[in-house]
């Protein structure tokens, strides 16, 4: 078995809109429900928890009605901090799942989900225990002491950028925070970062360029010409 803890629980006011950016209708429908879509077609994941704003529940919920989804069957709040959000979940989820199941952690901020990245993801959680998808780093870095100039050139070498779904073996990350002190789940800043504490190995998976955060108005923007681009045929391109 497979659940996805799907991440809606942000404030996200840094799209410099009027809502939470994961609640923000895009084309007739809120951002989060387009990968709440998409993981309904896929096999691999039988269960969906949501994560939401307490305030946002019923909301969530006519949604999932609207759109005719069964595989999102319990909604929790957020908490505090990022971790303790995934912490609910995974209580959740305890219910119904053994240790030797597959949790997987997404971002409802991250609507253009690849089927074919989940499938690997999840298939390399069963083999080694944690995988998470990546995308290799190729642009130039810097670094600024003073975020007004830049002073020496970082090497690429070894850094990649870290996507969601994140899929671990359910009973170590569930026991990992049940264990955890309350400032670790403070601390920690990603959904790999209570393994990287206790020297647990993620496995990498090639992401997908396209399975972006929205976190500013550009990214709203970018997100609203990729539905565009949907609609058209771009088969020459690989011709």
């Amino acid at each position: 078995m497979t659940t996805c803890i799907l991440l809606a629980g942000g404030n996200g006011t840094r799209t410099g809109i009027n809502c939470p950016k994961q609640f923000l209708e895009i084309q007739g429908k809120p951002i989060f429900s387009y990968c709440l879509q998409t993981l309904e077609l896929i096999e691999e994941v039988d269960v969906i928890v949501m994560v939401v704003l307490e305030t946002w529940e019923s909301y969530v919920w006519e949604w999932i009605q609207k759109l005719g989804l069964k595989k999102c069957k319990y909604i929790v709040h957020g908490g505090k901090s990022r971790q303790h959000s995934i912490y609910n979940g995974l209580i959740k989820a305890r219910a119904y799942m053994a240790d030797e199941d597959v949790v997987m952690v997404h971002d409802a901020a991250r609507p253009l989900i690849n089927p074919e990245v989940v499938r690997k993801t999840i298939t390399k959680a069963r083999e080694t225990g944690a995988a998470i998808p990546v995308i290799k780093e190729n642009d130039a870095l810097y670094m600024s002491a003073d975020d007004i100039s830049v002073e020496q050139t970082l090497s690429k070498s070894g850094l990649y950028r870290g996507q969601t779904p994140v899929c671990i073996r359910f009973g170590d990350y569930y026991n990992l925070h049940i264990s955890a002190r309350d400032e670790d789940l403070i601390k920690a800043k990603g959904s790999c970062s209570l393994l990287f504490l206790n020297d647990i190995k993620v496995t990498m998976v090639e992401g997908d360029e396209k399975t972006y955060k929205i976190t500013t108005k550009k990214d709203v923007e970018m997100f609203i010409g990729y539905l565009s681009l949907l609609h058209e045929d771009y088969s020459w391109i690989d011709k």
